[in-house]
């Protein structure tokens, strides 16, 4: 199965996932695409920034920016780094949904997209791949969905974790 990785963390999940995946061989790992940041719609962003602090409050906000540190693995190899030594093509992007991204995944023809550490991703990506796409996180959906998710099941005390499967047919 031909496999594209759709990660936005240098350092995530997907740099120390990859080496596995390509490990297997029932798959090829057909490209990796970083994408940074988020859309480029300021108005749409500074609305949704809004909502999630309208939603967990002001001390939530800062809580969930204090967090962010707890997920910084200071000792996880690049993913560039990764791709190189996997052998694996590379690729940047400016966001997750832009036109740069749509093009990389076409070019890829891959099976199965892999999320791994995305935000929202869009129909015209996820519906790329000729099986979808599978989106790993960190919270059991559509439970804990939105903002700050991660922070509801952890103070909830639930131990399970989530996988979405998204796209047109079953894998």
């Amino acid at each position: 199965m031909r496999l594209v990785v759709l990660t936005s963390s240098r350092r995530g999940t997907g740099a120390r996932i990859l080496p596995v995946l390509c490990s297997s061989p029932q798959l090829t790992v057909e490209r990796v695409i970083l994408a940074h940041g988020v859309s480029p719609n300021a108005a749409k962003l500074r609305w949704r920034r809004i909502r999630k602090i309208l939603k967990i409050g002001i001390l939530g906000a800062l809580n969930g920016m204090r967090m962010r540190s707890w997920f910084h693995d200071p000792h996880t190899e690049d993913i560039e780094q990764v791709c190189r030594r996997c052998d694996v093509p590379f690729a940047e992007t400016r966001y997750v949904n832009c036109d740069e991204t749509i093009r990389l995944f076409r070019e890829a023809s891959a099976d199965l997209g892999v999320s791994l550490g995305n935000g929202y991703i869009a129909r015209r990506v996820f519906s790329i791949p000729r099986h979808g796409m599978i989106n790993l996180h960190t919270e059991v959906l559509p439970r804990f969905q939105g903002a700050s998710g991660v922070i509801w099941p952890i103070y909830e005390g639930v131990p399970e974790t989530g996988f979405t499967k998204i796209g047109r047919a079953h894998v």
